[in-house]
């Protein structure tokens, strides 16, 4: 009924117009004008008693953040280099599709503040296709993974299916392919500039309120075949205070410092992008042996012990600063050095 009679207001402000436009005297015109105004108050009206009381009503959403950093290293004696100082923003766009579904597109610029003649780049990072499935939830396209979640993959992009599901334990299933170029450094993998089969399966699930396990297998097919397996303990010990621990595990070679390496982080506080003054610290220790990781990923933590403190202050709702200092001490010869990086961070 409702889409009926906006219809016919719709169809009556047609008329309108089209008389306005082919009024032959002022008068009619006024006429007209006031229909015109009328009808569009009656539009207004309506749409407002459509969306009252509902959230997330429209079809497509803009959200992402930007940021600017320092960050720099430096070994015993020497001075700083900068390491991955820039600006840098992410705008995603998300479309909401008939059945659940959604689309989302995520949109990457930035401008390195490096001597090296690094120059502005934008690129579309990801572009997926995601809803409902089976009991679950399956994603299509482009999807990106981060150092937070994948330690042994590093950041790089998998082009494929993914499937979610359960509830009690969490599950997700994936199969694609990397992005091209990866990893050409590692093994035999990719010498011909090709985009290796990835596939894993994460299993996750809260054995109590305080206590959360996770792991994971990976796989890469290109010339040869590798696996990599991560597990995560993650222990709330107080709402404020909490320890996690991560293994990670290759089938890369043992090159001498070994291809397992470990972290655990110790957090304080409850750092909320939606809660001004809020705020965490943390004391996290690593140690990556090269042939821990199948990518890159973080080449400057590779065959490293790291001892990191961290400091993060909410300074309004969705504007924070992002902070760590670390202590570094390489595996193959015990050089050492120092990193850190400072970060202005807004999200809309």
């Amino acid at each position: 009924m409702k889409k009926k009679l906006i219809l016919a207001v719709m169809i009556s402000l047609m008329t309108c117009l089209t008389n306005y436009a082919f009024a032959e005297d002022q008068e009619s015109r006024q006429a007209e004008l006031d229909k015109i105004n009328e009808r569009l108050n009656r539009l207004e009206s309506q749409a407002d008693k459509n969306t009252t009381g509902k959230k997330g009503n429209d079809k497509v959403k803009i959200s992402g953040n930007v940021y600017i950093q320092a960050e720099g290293a430096k070994a015993d004696g020497e001075s700083y280099e900068d390491h991955s100082s820039k600006i840098q923003s992410d705008i995603t766009i998300t479309a909401q599709l008939p059945l659940g579904w959604e689309a989302e597109l995520m949109q990457r610029s930035q401008q390195p503040f490096s001597n090296t003649g690094d120059s502005f780049s934008t690129n579309t990072e990801t572009l997926t296709l995601s809803g409902p499935l089976g009991g679950g939830r399956a994603t299509f396209g482009r999807m990106y993974f981060g150092t937070e979640k994948w330690d042994v993959l590093g950041d790089t992009w998998v082009t494929g299916g993914k499937f979610d599901f359960g509830d009690q334990v969490k599950a997700s299933l994936m199969v694609g392919r990397l992005k091209k170029g990866y990893p050409s450094w590692k093994n035999d993998f990719n010498q011909a500039g090709d985009s290796p089969l990835y596939r894993y399966l994460d299993v996750s699930t809260n054995i109590s309120p305080k206590l959360n396990l996770d792991a994971t297998v990976h796989e890469v097919r290109d010339n040869g075949t590798e696996h990599a397996y991560e597990a995560n303990v993650l222990y709330k010990m107080t709402p404020d205070l909490s320890l996690l621990y991560r293994m990670f595990k290759t089938s890369l070679p043992d090159t001498g410092t070994g291809n397992q390496g470990y972290a655990v982080k110790l957090t304080y506080g409850n750092f909320n992008l939606n809660k001004a003054h809020s705020q965490s610290k943390y004391i996290v220790y690593r140690k990556l042996p090269t042939n821990s990781q199948i990518n890159t990923g973080n080449p400057w933590l590779l065959d490293k012990r790291t001892l990191r403190f961290g400091y993060n202050y909410m300074i309004e709702k969705n504007l924070a600063l992002i902070s760590f200092y670390d202590f570094r001490t390489k595996l193959s010869n015990d050089e050492k050095e120092q990193g850190f990086r400072l970060r202005l961070q807004a999200w809309f």
